[in-house]
């Protein structure tokens, strides 16, 4: 899926999400599980708000995303930074290049629905990591969407003169395994509507045995598994948000 008018305002649903605690979050489990990271593939970058982070914090960057007005967004927020921000798929991104840590954030690798797909992504990771390097991701766990179930969802924001109004209607297949995920966006200014868009994203969602499964066809082994910014808790069926965190095999 690539984002196109749902990107242009993707910064403002998120406006108020904590990418510096998510950098210091995957750089101390990096740390943990391998050597403290000198540089970093970010896999789905999007508009490069972790990549601003990560550089803050002394790390050496390239990212790449499929849509190009994300990375348009990312080229313009890190100008000026050394980072290399290039179009490219999870599945078959080539850069001859290997790093002490790879991340995909943001349920970037639940776009790889299908199980090929699902291997190529995380054998572009192992690829383009050093030998005990380290790749950690976020996703939706799935015992949690399953007891749970998404719901509807209505949000309205502010954006300078323009009220943004995003309904999130979602259809649940627990056969497939994945959510469709579909948007509507409307952005009206002065009462008049100037844009709408509609999207639909299929997600998949995961489970643990499934990615220590796939992650050993990928030459990955699965060290660690927790909530999402909560470290050292345990997986629950209240845990929407699962970090995985996989060591590359010698």
């Amino acid at each position: 899926m690539v984002f196109s008018g749902y990107a242009d305002f993707y910064d403002v649903y998120y406006a108020d999400k904590n990418y510096g605690a998510e950098a210091d979050f995957v750089i101390e489990f990096a740390t943990r599980f391998g050597e403290k990271p000198k540089d970093l593939l970010d896999m789905g970058c999007g508009t490069g708000r972790h990549l601003v982070e990560f550089v803050k914090r002394g790390l050496t960057c390239d990212g790449f995303d499929l849509s190009e007005d994300m990375l348009a967004q990312a080229r313009e927020r890190l100008s000026g930074e050394s980072v290399g921000l290039t179009p490219g798929d999870l599945t078959t991104f080539e850069n001859d290049k290997q790093y002490d840590l790879v991340v995909s954030m943001f349920a970037v690798v639940g776009y790889l629905v299908r199980n090929e797909d699902l291997i190529a992504g995380l054998r572009t990771a192992r690829k383009h990591l050093r030998p005990g390097g380290v790749f950690i991701f976020d996703n939706w766990f799935g015992p949690a969407v399953l007891a749970q179930k998404p719901e509807k969802r209505h949000h309205e924001y502010k954006d300078g003169e323009n009220t943004i109004v995003r309904t999130v209607t979602p259809e649940l297949d627990p056969v497939g395994q994945n959510v469709t995920v579909n948007y509507e966006v409307t952005v009206t200014r002065d009462g008049q509507t100037i844009k709408q868009t509609k999207e639909a994203h299929c997600m998949r969602y995961m489970f643990v045995q499934e990615m220590a499964l796939a992650m050993e066809a990928a030459g990955l082994e699965l060290v660690h598994s927790c909530p999402f910014m909560e470290p050292d808790e345990a997986l629950t069926t209240d845990t929407w948000n699962v970090t995985f965190v996989a060591r590359a095999k010698s």
